[in-house]
């Protein structure tokens, strides 16, 4: 090869082995080193001076720049490199040939100045018998000693320190906690240092050895995060204690001392170090000062709650002076101990510093002793407090802090809120009072006793504080208690012009003014004789435009000492009939009950003004042994009222109303009643009194002076009593003839004297609710209502449960909108308006016996119109129509007048009428034609031919005059001659047998009279009208009445006709072709159907014989035997089957006979 080949070959392996970096390479190392940095920075610059953060902040923030700078550089220079990467691999050859010669170089100059300096032979003449040490401890090697020799040897070593250890034992420190001999002697005292040594023979002169020597005294903070001794500072100690051990005679003695006076010091210029840490940072600072240090005396000296001096302006040389100082320095008595602390005044309880694990900290010290100097101060606050007010209840309490709670209040209504609470604040060691119920604009006070507890213990300060906030909390009391009742706050500023038109009273009150009455004002002082003493005066103000007074309510005697007709004026006393009030003794309870008694007696003169301007008789104001509080009792009325209450008025024996301040809307007025005309018999094994007292609630708000004269007490007494007097003097008049006659027919459930409660019905179980509204103008004053209650039969568990009563509700309801009006209209059968002679005679008679007389008839109605609904899917779909909803109420029930009621079943109307002695009258109502064909035949069929028409003139002419009545099954007129014999093979096929169970019978013949629809008015006793409306359960589980049937069946005929005109008449294709309707008419349906090869029966009865028939007459009936409907086939080809069939429409369900 030659030698441009080789140089090719060179410059192309160093153009291939060229080393690169990465960018993503670089920019992660510098993000990396940045944040070491920034770490860095975050532990250390908390424990450095302002000045230095500053430093450090902003060398870090250059340094960061200019890394960041040569990044960019770097890639600004990459980016216009690419016209020197045909240099590079000849850069990077040169680069590696210039290295290969340094290195060279360097490792020749170094075998000639260090390697070979010892080899080199000295100058002399003749032989040299031994190799330098160099190439011998190089090139030759030692002899290892084996485990086994080095394990004795170690051994014997450690049996000599033994030997030599139990001479000089005795003169060792107790501090000394450890001594182990294992290789050698160690030495450990807890929390100051620990050393090593050994010895190497067994001579007695073999001087010690010190192996290690480590000091075990740290603060981490202090020393941020690293040792506080210096690595060199240990050596210095090393090799200073090597040579004291070496010339003392008892040399382990020696090392201690030395090392326990290091450890010492290092302890006291730590304490001093954190010190000054905690005054610097701000956490003692201006609470604690350091008042002298010396290294060499070893004392520190600290003082702590400082006393500034009461200067606005800082004088040069004027210190602040603590009032109590901790020292710290050696004990002169015990060498051998660690640091002294004293107090200065002196202190028991105050543990010394834990040094067990080396770590000191002087804020530990601190806290202990600033607890025991809170206690000391809290007992000495409590000493004087007790001596002052020897029955004030003081009490130590607080867990982490100490405090004194002093009672303010001392009764069973004092809560922690109200107690006075003395703390001393363990940085400064100024006292601290808060009571929690008091709020910041109150607080003056108590920086005044905080002031005279810290400074100077001012008996008169303390005691005038202590009163002051015995009443601050007393009125913070009361203001919580009223603030649920009727009653508001009022500032004094509000009050003043006021005030100053009475006399002066104490300047500490609480003012209350009445929601209800407010120009009267309750004014509560408090006057503070002493600790144990407080006296509590209570002033009703009252205030109008023209004047304005003031009384003073004593405790110990009444709050009114007047009548209440003339409050303001004390002088006209007449103190027999009010009450005394409870002396209040700070407890809120007691004020609320005197507030409840002054706005009791306040609305009690209104009352008496109100009812002296109705002129309503009454007696003075008195209280009740028995029941207690106020009563006014209501004298005869009988003027107020009218003729018409003598004989409610002579049957009173007390008319009283309660006032009753608990009840904020309503006052109980009371009655007492002799001779009742009706009491309540229900139950009648209880014989209930004729004398009973009854109790309702009047309105209070008529006594607000802004109220109305209509919304008045006295017109609602007056309202009330009228009431009473015409409900009592209506049931008078019914009482005759309830004692007589209708005590059999219904019973009493209550009479109150403003409301009657009758029950009527077989079973007793419907209410009658009639009560008296006096206010109306009308004439109907009279309300009524109607309801339902247990039967009778259920509340003596007699007679077994009947479905067709259960779920009930009075039939009566239906006409209590009717039953209300204006009662205009005139019925038929009656002379006289029920309701009219009620409102205006005042006869209840009449009212009764029209209950009793339509209870059973209205139930059989109301019962049989129940709801039920029918399906009106399939009828909409074959006419074409669309209906939103699919169902329809199968029947209802609308009341015309009180006797006049119409049923509506379908396209069917009834009117029924309510006769006098049960009975009704029904007719067909229908508008255009009459529509219920078979009526009268229905209700034959019901009653066994007991139906008849009845005559009106009033009523449209009937169709018919003549009185129907058959019993034998006909056939419509519509119908042809009957063509089958009686046999059942003729009119079948020979060579096909009858189906099993298949019977023939008589078809009806055309003579058979029609059903006929009338206008007639039919007469129906009430047996009949319960068995047509009685609903029994059939064979397929449904519950079913004759009356639902027969008009479901017409209602069927009529639907079924419409439909098959709707399907015949459309022009649409339809699967019945060939078909027309014969006859209609409302009781029966026929209809023409030619077939052709059609297998008819395989799809409607029950045979499966293929017939060749051209013609098919349907006819639907009603049969006048059964009144149910009937279905009939007749074919044209002198082949004819009918039968007879069974047809519920409203189920959708053919049930073969």
């Amino acid at each position: 090869m030659s030698e441009e080949d080789f140089s090719r070959s060179l410059l192309l392996s160093a153009g291939k082995n060229t080393p690169t970096v990465s960018l993503n390479y670089l920019l992660e190392i510098a993000i990396q080193q940045v944040f070491h940095e920034i770490t860095i920075l975050s532990e250390l610059l908390g424990k450095k001076q302002d000045n230095e953060k500053k430093i450090s902040l902003v060398q870090f923030a250059h340094s960061t720049r200019m890394l960041f700078v040569k990044l960019l550089a770097l890639v600004k220079w990459v980016k216009t490199s690419k016209k020197f990467e045909s240099c590079t691999s000849i850069c990077c050859l040169l680069d590696q040939q210039s290295q290969l010669f340094v290195q060279t170089a360097d490792t020749l100059a170094k075998y000639t100045t260090v390697d070979l300096l010892l080899a080199r032979l000295p100058m002399f003449q003749g032989h040299f018998p031994r190799l330098p040490q160099c190439i011998k401890e190089a090139f030759v090697k030692k002899k290892n000693i084996n485990k086994r020799d080095q394990a004795r040897v170690l051994h014997r070593l450690n049996t000599v320190i033994e030997r030599r250890i139990a001479k000089l034992a005795s003169e060792f420190s107790p501090r000394i906690k450890q001594i182990s001999i294992k290789n050698g002697l160690t030495i450990v005292v807890p929390g100051e240092f620990e050393f090593q040594v050994a010895v190497f023979g067994e001579a007695e002169t073999e001087r010690w050895l010190l192996l290690n020597v480590n000091m075990l005294v740290d603060d981490y903070e202090i020393g941020f995060g690293v040792d506080l001794i210096h690595p060199s500072q240990m050596l210095l100690v090393h090799q200073v204690l090597q040579s004291r051990i070496n010339e003392a005679q008892n040399p382990i003695a020696d090392a201690y001392k030395f090392l326990h006076y290091y450890a010492l010091s290092a302890q006291l210029d730590i304490l001093f170090c954190q010190l000054t840490s905690l005054i610097s940072n701000g956490r003692f600072r201006d609470n604690v000062i350091i008042e002298r240090y010396n290294e060499t005396e070893h004392f520190l000296l600290l003082g702590y709650w400082i006393k500034k001096p009461k200067m606005r302006i800082a004088v040069p040389g004027v210190k602040p002076v603590p009032q109590y100082r901790l020292q710290v320095s050696f004990n002169p008595r015990d060498p051998d101990g660690g640091l002294l602390i004293r107090h200065f005044p002196s202190a028991t309880g105050i543990s010394n510093f834990d040094i067990g694990k080396g770590q000191m900290r002087i804020e530990h010290v601190l806290a202990e002793t600033f607890i025991i100097r809170c206690k000391e101060r809290l007992l000495r606050i409590r000493k004087n407090l007790e001596a002052e007010h020897p029955k004030a209840y003081i009490a130590q309490t607080g867990d982490t802090s100490p405090t004194l709670t002093l009672l303010l209040c001392d009764d069973e209504m004092s809560c922690p809120e109200e107690h006075l609470v003395i703390a001393v604040n363990m940085f400064t060691g100024r006292v601290i009072c808060s009571v929690t119920c008091l709020n910041v604009s109150q607080r003056a006070t108590l920086r005044e006793l905080e002031k005279a507890l810290y400074d100077n213990y001012n008996q008169d300060t303390i005691k005038r504080c202590l009163n002051r906030l015995k009443i601050m909390v007393m009125i913070e009391r009361y203001r919580r208690s009223v603030t649920t009742l009727q009653i508001r706050i009022v500032s004094e500023n509000q009050m003043l012009p006021c005030l100053q038109k009475v006399r002066p009273i104490p300047k500490d009150k609480i003012c209350l003014q009445f929601i209800k009455e407010e120009e009267y004002y309750l004014i509560i002082t408090f006057t503070a004789e002493s600790f144990s003493y407080l006296q509590i005066n209570i002033y009703l103000l009252w205030s109008t435009d023209e004047r304005t007074q003031m009384i003073e309510i004593q405790p110990t005697n009444r709050i009114f000492s007047v009548s209440y007709s003339r409050l303001a004026r004390r002088n006209e006393a007449n103190v027999d009939n009010i009450p005394p009030v409870r002396p209040i003794k700070g407890s809120y309870r007691d004020l609320t009950c005197a507030i409840a008694s002054v706005e009791e007696r306040i609305l009690l003169k209104r009352l008496g003004e109100q009812l002296k301007n109705k002129g309503i008789p009454h007696d003075l104001v008195n209280q009740e042994d028995a029941v207690g509080g106020l009563v006014v009792h209501i004298k005869n009325a009988q003027t107020l009222i009218g003729a018409h209450s003598a004989d409610f008025f002579g049957n009173v024996g007390r008319c009283c109303l309660r006032i009753d301040n608990r009840v904020r809307t309503s006052w109980p007025l009371e009655c007492c009643m002799h001779n009742i005309p009706l009491v309540a018999d229900v139950d009648p094994n209880r014989k209930n009194p004729t004398s009973c007292t009854w109790v309702q609630d009047v309105s209070i708000s008529g006594l607000n002076p802004a109220a109305g004269a209509s919304d008045s007490i006295g017109d609602q007494i007056l309202d009330r009593l009228d009431k009473y007097c015409s409900m009592y003097n209506i049931v008078r008049k019914f009482a005759v003839a309830y004692d007589k006659y209708y005590r059999n027919y219904t019973s009493i459930e209550a009479f109150t004297f403003h409301k009657l409660l009758l029950l009527y019905g077989d079973e007793r179980d419907q209410l009658m609710i009639l009560s008296f509204r006096p206010k109306k103008t009308t004439n109907e004053r009279f309300g009524l209502n109607f309801g339902q209650t247990t039967p009778r039969r259920i509340l003596s568990k007699v007679g077994p449960m009947n479905m067709n009563l259960e779920n009930r509700w009075n039939p009566h309801g239906l006409l209590t909108s009717i039953l209300k009006d204006k009662y205009e209209l005139s019925f038929r059968f009656r002379e006289n308006l029920i309701f009219s002679r009620l409102n205006r005679e005042g006869d209840l008679i009449g009212l009764v016996q029209y209950l009793i007389s339509t209870s059973s008839t209205l139930d059989c109605l109301v019962h049989f119109s129940r709801v039920r609904y029918q399906s009106y899917k399939y009828l909409p779909y074959m006419t074409g129509n669309e209906i939103q909803f699919p169902l329809k109420l199968k029947s209802s029930l609308h009341p015309v007048t009180d006797t006049d009621i119409r049923l509506t079943f379908g396209h069917l109307n009834l009117a029924i009428l309510l006769l006098s002695d049960g009975a009704i009258g029904i007719r067909d109502a229908s508008l255009a034609k009459p529509q219920v064909a078979g009526l009268k035949e229905f209700f034959n069929l019901m009653s066994g031919g007991q139906t008849e028409e009845m005559m009106d003139d009033d009523e449209q002419p009937s169709t018919s005059t003549g009185k129907h009545a058959s019993s034998s099954p006909t056939h419509p007129k519509s119908l042809p001659p009957p063509v089958v014999c009686a046999s059942p093979q003729i009119g079948s096929s020979k060579s096909v047998p009858p189906p099993t169970g298949l019977s023939t019978s008589p078809a009806p013949t055309r003579e058979s009279k029609e059903l006929k629809a009338t206008y007639s008015t039919l007469y129906v006793d009430q047996a009949t009208l319960k068995r047509a409306c009685h609903f029994e359960k059939n064979a397929c589980g449904l519950y079913v009445s004759p009356l639902d049937d027969f008009l479901s069946a017409l209602v069927y005929i009529h639907r079924i006709t419409y439909a098959l005109k709707s399907v015949f008449t459309s022009k649409a294709p339809s699967m019945i072709t060939n078909c027309q309707i014969e006859e209609s008419r409302p009781d029966s349906v026929g209809f023409l159907q030619m077939f052709n090869d059609l297998n008819i029966f395989q799809l409607t009865l029950t045979f499966s014989t293929i017939l060749k028939l051209s013609t098919v007459r349907c006819v639907l009936f009603i049969d006048p035997a059964t009144m149910k409907i009937r279905l009939t086939l007749e074919y044209s080809n002198s082949l004819m089957f009918w039968r007879s069939i069974e047809f519920c429409a409203f189920r959708r369900r053919i049930v073969p006979e």
